[in-house]
């Protein structure tokens, strides 16, 4: 299991700015949605709505991290933000009776408030956390894939480069019976060009000798 202080850096870095921006759009829009049922100045209505936002947003990626076998990471997530967004909405709500738990519960406008807020939290909340699992699972699809593509264009070119070095290996006897061949056929000829042939021949197998098991030897 990560250690804390490595959870809290990598719960910050997945903190991104297009997360946060997504989940603060959408606790505008469910205030904007709210508003006609409330009392409450909208301007209060939406900060509550955007802390909820965020801290079920944090709540989601710390999720992540969960590294026991006996449970799924994608259900923990589901499951932590479904039970957070009571909680957190029910925190909210704490400042304006000044901690008072008692007053939330006995106030039927507060208590109402309450309800609604933590049942949009908790819908918005569920809908987005599955489609953000879903995004990620295709994402690790498609970069599996990328990387299976990549394995096999290796393998094939460490093929190809095998073939290239049997290729080799049979073409260079084949060249140089031939070349032998042809200064024998030139000696036995008495012909003038055996001596140029056979300096040429043995200029060549100087230069090639050293190569011969140079992988990079061309043919």
């Amino acid at each position: 299991m990560n250690s804390p202080d490595a959870t809290a850096l990598s719960t910050l870095a997945a903190l991104t700015l297009k997360r946060v921006l997504t989940v603060l759009a959408l606790a505008f829009a469910v205030a904007a949605l709210l508003n006609p049922l409330f009392i409450t100045p909208f301007i209060v209505l939406l900060g509550r709505t955007m802390v909820i936002a965020m801290v079920l947003l944090l709540v989601f990626i710390a999720a992540g991290h969960w590294r026991q076998t006996w449970l799924p990471v994608w259900l923990v997530r589901v499951l932590a933000v479904g039970l957070a967004a009571p909680v957190a909405t029910f925190i909210v709500y704490l400042p304006a009776v000044g901690g008072d738990v008692r007053a939330v519960l006995s106030n039927e406008w507060r208590l109402s408030g309450f309800i609604l807020i933590a049942l949009s939290s908790l819908m918005v909340g569920t809908l987005l956390a599955l489609g953000s699992l879903y995004r990620e699972r295709d994402a690790q699809a498609r970069s599996q894939s990328l990387q299976f593509a990549l394995e096999r264009s290796t393998l094939e070119r460490q093929a190809l480069d095998a073939q290239l070095r049997l290729l080799h290996a049979q073409i260079e006897p084949h060249f140089l019976f031939n070349t032998l061949a042809n200064v024998q056929a030139l000696v036995e000829a008495g012909s003038p060009q055996a001596a140029a042939v056979l300096k040429s021949l043995i200029a060549y197998l100087k230069a090639a000798m050293p190569r011969l098991n140079d992988d990079k030897a061309t043919l």
